[in-house]
């Protein structure tokens, strides 16, 4: 980290000596990509609490320069993955803020919760915006066995949800559990599906930074990712924002509480 840490003030310096040199012009097609993609990559390590370099005013506004690299019908997906990212650098900023609110005041301070909840919901309802209006919805083939003989929903004031252990249950091929079967209109759909509701995960594990099902839309969240996971046809070529990052977080969410997702061992 220390290693990257000091490339990133390399790049950056750089960069701010190019855009001396341009004065008002802007960043040929080469700087504006590599600019780019350091701030993509520093969004990432920024989330597990390394201090953001990246300054906005450096980071690329006008996307013209993508002509130059991608054919025109892949640079919808580029743009959606620049938003994305933005959001990555939005919420950790907003993760940094909760956990130093936590270290003064008290991590069960219930005024400082408070005002992390509402922040952390203001936040998903922007992203949950983001994706009403650019990633559409996939279709859904019902499952073929019943939700309700996947699942055991006890219905106490907590919300608790378990996986119930179910050994008739069969492996359908790119289908999670018993969940209904997704179709994407490609593999960018696919994608940008997944962007989405891995950021939705991040808000939610800063609001509430402990592993578990709860709250319960956590649980609904993962869920839907390991359907879309499970829907990718090739994983080794998904990026690895997605199966890594967020698919942590997702495996994060189904603890101990979720027995159908352990193997047994067997005897002898």
């Amino acid at each position: 980290m220390h290693s990257f840490n000091h490339h990133i003030e390399g790049v950056i310096s750089l960069l701010r000596a190019n855009r001396r040199s341009l004065g008002d012009k802007l960043f040929p097609p080469t700087i504006s990509y590599v600019a780019q993609l350091s701030c993509m990559t520093e969004a990432c390590t920024g989330f597990f609490g390394d201090r953001q370099r990246f300054p906005s005013d450096l980071i690329p506004r006008d996307y013209t320069y993508l002509a130059a690299y991608l054919h025109p019908s892949e640079i919808p997906r580029a743009l959606s993955e620049f938003t994305h990212i933005d959001y990555v650098r939005t919420i950790s900023k907003f993760r940094r803020w909760a956990s130093t609110q936590r270290s003064m005041a008290g991590f069960d301070d219930p005024f400082v919760q408070e005002a992390i909840v509402r922040q952390g919901d203001a936040i998903t309802a922007e992203i949950v915006a983001w994706a009403d209006r650019t990633i559409p919805q996939p279709i859904e083939t019902p499952a073929t066995i019943p939700l309700n003989d996947v699942l055991a929903i006890e219905g106490n004031g907590d919300y608790s949800s378990y996986f119930a252990p179910h050994t008739s249950l069969c492996s359908v091929p790119d289908q999670f559990l018993g969940f209904p079967l997704l179709h994407f209109q490609d593999r960018n759909h696919n994608e940008m599906t997944l962007a989405y509701l891995g950021l939705l995960l991040l808000v939610s594990y800063s609001v509430y930074p402990h592993p578990g099902h709860l709250p319960y839309p956590r649980w609904e969240v993962a869920v839907k990712f390991c359907q879309c996971y499970a829907a990718f046809p090739n994983k080794n070529q998904m990026s690895f924002v997605n199966r890594i990052l967020y698919l942590f977080y997702a495996r994060l969410t189904f603890d101990e509480s979720f027995p159908q997702g352990n193997l047994p061992l067997k005897s002898g």
